[in-house]
């Protein structure tokens, strides 16, 4: 009687795919779904829509291929916010955007692939590839969608309620490090 009993939830927000088998009819590579990109109301924006309620969280539950493909993006997501912390304006913020999106990354497979144990490498050269031309594309869309959330179109002043969120490592990681699952 009169005891207080802490219950601590571990919601997770996803993707509007659903794990449930929705994603069973899409084309996956290295485990992903390879959704389209539409440019709006897509995967990208879902992912950043959730992202800062998910880059509080240090674990994260993959039941699925969408919840990969959201941990993925979420990182590089976290990655383009902390390039923004040494951008004055929405100018400097389009060129580090594009330099982060069009610079070279690890994919599954590779040694310095950041997510070790949560996508499986590639079964084939071509699988390879496509897992890698689908998140330069993604890569490219979050850097854009990111540049007109955290800068003021006006102004060009960067937004402080996003910017906030650029001290915060998702999952507890920094980029280049590895993570493994």
């Amino acid at each position: 009687k009169g005891r207080l009993v802490a219950v601590y939830a571990r919601m997770v927000y996803r993707l509007s795919i659903a794990c449930d088998g929705t994603d069973a009819g899409m084309k996956h590579a290295c485990g992903v779904p390879m959704v389209p990109i539409t440019g709006t109301d897509d995967a990208i924006d879902d992912a950043l829509n959730a992202f800062r309620a998910n880059v509080l969280f240090r674990k994260f539950d993959v039941r699925c291929g969408a919840d990969k493909l959201l941990v993925v993006l979420t990182f590089f997501a976290s990655e383009v916010l902390k390039r923004f912390e040494r951008c004055a304006n929405k100018g400097e913020g389009e060129k580090a955007a594009k330099e982060l999106a069009l610079a070279r990354f690890a994919c599954p497979g590779d040694g310095d692939f950041e997510f070790g144990g949560l996508l499986p490498a590639p079964e084939t050269r071509v699988e390879g590839d496509e897992y890698r031309t689908f998140m330069k594309r993604c890569r490219e869309a979050i850097a854009l969608r990111l540049v007109e959330r955290c800068f003021d179109g006006e102004t060009g002043a960067p937004n402080k309620f996003w910017m906030a969120f650029s001290k915060r490592k998702f999952m507890n990681k920094t980029p280049g490090t590895a993570m493994y699952f």
